[in-house]
């Protein structure tokens, strides 16, 4: 039997439960979550880590909230010390935000799933005790987008992600409910109320942000009304090169082209052409140098812009990218997938190849990381690719390159093949295509 023929039917047959770290019902009605119907027992759970639940905080403000801003770290920390005397007195809804928070800063913490998972699951009953359903607050809505991150982080399966663009369907409609896709009272100028309608302006920003990430990652089309992507306005004051300005100003300017792209690549019809590929590309540049120039490189905000766009170029190229006359028929396509795929693997190798704390932002792109090795693999089989990279000022032949970051980003991802049967499946997958394509070299 093949590699691919092996490698499919275990796939095919094999038991995905394993793939969960977390539950795959979780956050809505997962059955570890029972455990904490009782309010007892979340408070049980908060006693026995008291001496830690400051640390963990520590660690997910640190860690996790850079990549996806939905709290104010100075508000948040204050309704810790008002809260943490009366949590039985306190709203199910921000209890539910402060356990989701401390599950995350666990995991930070420690790598440890099971401490982590049980926070997690407090937190999930914890919000069904709330009235997000018919009643959803702003509290109830960034709980749920960190815990979409909770699901991706701590095990980027594609049955996780399958998972994960289910919530988000339900955090965009509850975000719709609560009017944050609309100015909030912008007829009034205080300080209070303008404090408030950038927080909801940025939690907008970043459902939306998830939205289409889940989207690009599961190969659907998002189902985001097309009016509300962009930004509502420009926000007050930004502080250019911050992260305020990538979430409030910058990223959702692409937000449009992006919808766009994936609206095109799922049409069931009338398949999108190369003439809309170049012309989609150009308006994703347009918002990628603004990116590059006004984001500095080590920030995490960069980690998560370039991730994003770099899966829409690659998903935007693809069709025509991967045609067996693409370097003579779409030179364009071929080049920008060929850049955008060892572009990613490179941000694989530098943040999971460190023995620092960096490979906790990136496991929620694993599937990115397998993606990009399997593009630049398909690459590989291309006998007429030689040259540069980027253009005539580098002298590394191209093949040559394309197999030093492949090998590299493979030894990586085989840390991650016991992980799941969705690694697996994938790890093999990409090991056999890498052999083959080595092999008709």
């Amino acid at each position: 039997m093949s590699p691919f023929a092996h490698a499919m039917r275990e796939h095919i047959s094999g038991d995905c439960s394993s793939d969960f770290a977390i539950a795959g019902s979780f956050p809505f009605g997962s059955v570890p979550s029972r455990h904490f119907d009782d309010h007892e027992e979340v408070l049980r759970l908060l006693r026995a880590h008291e001496t830690q639940v400051n640390d963990f905080t520590r660690h997910f403000l640190e860690t996790y909230h850079p990549l996806l801003p939905v709290l104010d770290p100075g508000k948040f920390r204050s309704q810790i010390d008002t809260f943490q005397s009366r949590l039985r007195e306190c709203s199910p809804s921000w209890l539910a935000q402060y356990l989701v928070v401390l599950g995350l800063g666990a995991y930070a913490s420690t790598r440890d799933h099971k401490l982590a998972a049980r926070f997690y699951y407090a937190s999930e009953a914890c919000l069904a005790q709330s009235a997000y359903l018919f009643r959803p607050c702003i509290t109830d809505i960034s709980t749920l987008c960190l815990m979409v991150l909770a699901k991706s982080a701590a095990q980027a399966t594609c049955w996780a992600m399958d998972t994960c663009w289910n919530v988000m369907g339900l955090i965009v409609r509850l975000s719709m409910m609560t009017c944050l896709h609309q100015e909030w009272m912008p007829h009034f100028d205080e300080p209070a109320i303008n404090q408030e309608r950038n927080t909801r302006r940025r939690l907008w920003s970043v459902v939306v942000f998830l939205d289409l990430q889940m989207s690009l990652v599961v190969g659907q089309q998002s189902l985001l009304p097309q009016d509300a992507l962009g930004p509502v306005t420009t926000a007050e004051h930004h502080t250019p090169g911050s992260r305020e300005d990538c979430w409030d100003a910058v990223l959702p300017r692409a937000y449009p082209v992006v919808w766009k792209i994936l609206a095109r690549v799922n049409a069931r019809t009338d398949p999108i052409t190369y003439d809309e590929v170049m012309l989609f590309d150009t308006q994703l540049d347009q918002h990628i140098h603004p990116l590059s120039s006004q984001i500095p490189s080590t920030h995490p905000a960069c980690l998560s812009s370039t991730m994003f766009l770099s899966r829409a170029v690659l998903v935007l190229h693809r069709r025509h990218a991967l045609d067996n006359e693409a370097p003579s028929q779409y030179p364009a396509s071929y080049r920008k997938s060929l850049e955008a795929s060892l572009a990613v693997s490179r941000r694989h190798v530098a943040l999971c190849g460190s023995s620092s704390q960096l490979d906790l932002i990136g496991r929620p792109y694993m599937l990115d990381f397998f993606a990009a090795a399997f593009t630049a693999c398909i690459h590989l089989f291309r006998r007429d690719a030689r040259g540069s990279l980027l253009g005539h000022r580098y002298e590394i032949p191209l093949r040559e390159t394309v197999v030093h970051v492949v090998e590299s980003s493979l030894r990586l991802l085989a840390r991650e093949r016991d992980t799941s049967l969705c690694f697996r499946t994938g790890y093999t997958l990409l090991h056999a295509v890498y052999q083959l394509a080595l092999s008709e070299c």
